[in-house]
C-alpha cells in the first residue's frame, strides 16, 4: 500500500517531469496530453499523472477543454506581450519600492555564449537555456524586493511560460557579450542603488522582447513543430531497428 509520501512524491515527479516537457515546448502544439500515455511514458500511475496536468493548466501551462481533456499550448505572440507587460509593472513596482535588500548571493554567474561564425549545436543551446535562467534568477530576484509573494508567484509563472521563447531570442542574438551583458547591468545597477538605471535596463530588455514577440512566437512555433518531426522520426527508425 502506497504511503502518503510517496503518493505526494510521484505528483511531484509527474508535475516536474511534464512541466519540463511543456515549458520547452516538447509536447506538439494543440496536442492532446493523453493521461494513460502519459502515465505510459513517465512510468507514473494515472492519478498523479492527472494532479500534475491540473495544476499545470492552473499554471497556464496547458490547455483544458472540458470533456476532451488536456492539451498541449502553442506559442501565442498577444498572450506573451501581455505576461511581459504584467511582469514589467511588477519589476518595476518592486524596484521603486525595494522593501528588502538586493542580494546577488545565489545567481548564477554568465557564461560564454555564441560563436563567431553563428554556427548553432547543442552547446550553443544549452548555454541559451543556461543564460535564460540567468536572466530568470534576476527577474524572481527583483520581484523579491516587493515583499509580496503574489508577485513573485507572478514573476515565477512568467519566467515558465516566456522561458522556450527567451532562449529562441538568445540563440538568434548569438552574441558573446551582449546576451551575457544585459542581465549584468541589470546586476550591477542593483547593487550600487541606481534606481533609474535599473529601471532604465529592465525597459530596454521588456520593449525589445515586446517589439519581437510575434517573430519569436513564430520561430518558436516553428521549432516545436520540428522537434516532434524528429522525435517521430527516431522512434519509427528505433521500431524498424
Amino acid at each position: 500500500m502506497l504511503t502518503f509520501e510517496s503518493e505526494h512524491n510521484k505528483k511531484d515527479a509527474a508535475y516536474s517531469l511534464i512541466k519540463e516537457l511543456a515549458v520547452n515546448f516538447r509536447f506538439r502544439p494543440g496536442e492532446h496530453l493523453s493521461v494513460p500515455e502519459l502515465s505510459d511514458r513517465l512510468h507514473i500511475s494515472a492519478t498523479p499523472v492527472r494532479e500534475a496536468l491540473i495544476q499545470l493548466y492552473g499554471e497556464r501551462l496547458v490547455v483544458a477543454i472540458p470533456y476532451r481533456g488536456f492539451f498541449a499550448k502553442a506559442p501565442d505572440a498577444a498572450e506573451l506581450e501581455g505576461i511581459h507587460e504584467i511582469s514589467r509593472a511588477i519589476l518595476r513596482y518592486s524596484i521603486m519600492t525595494r522593501r528588502r535588500q538586493f542580494e546577488r548571493d545565489g545567481i548564477p554567474p554568465a557564461l560564454p555564449f555564441g560563436r563567431a561564425d553563428g554556427t548553432e549545436g547543442d552547446e550553443e543551446r544549452m548555454a541559451a537555456s543556461t543564460q535564460a535562467r540567468l536572466i530568470e534568477h534576476v527577474f524572481e530576484r527583483i520581484g523579491s524586493l516587493s515583499g509580496q509573494e503574489e508577485m513573485i508567484s507572478i514573476v515565477r509563472n512568467f519566467n515558465d511560460r516566456s522561458h522556450f521563447i527567451r532562449v529562441v531570442d538568445l540563440e538568434w542574438r548569438n552574441l558573446n557579450i551582449a546576451a551575457s551583458d544585459e542581465p549584468m547591468a541589470i546586476i550591477n545597477a542593483l547593487e550600487t542603488g541606481d534606481a533609474s538605471a535599473t529601471l532604465a535596463h529592465i525597459d530596454r530588455h521588456f520593449d525589445r522582447m515586446v517589439r519581437e514577440l510575434p517573430a519569436l512566437a513564430k520561430e518558436a512555433l516553428s521549432r516545436a513543430y520540428k522537434a516532434q518531426s524528429g522525435a517521430r522520426h527516431d522512434g519509427q527508425t528505433s521500431r524498424r531497428r
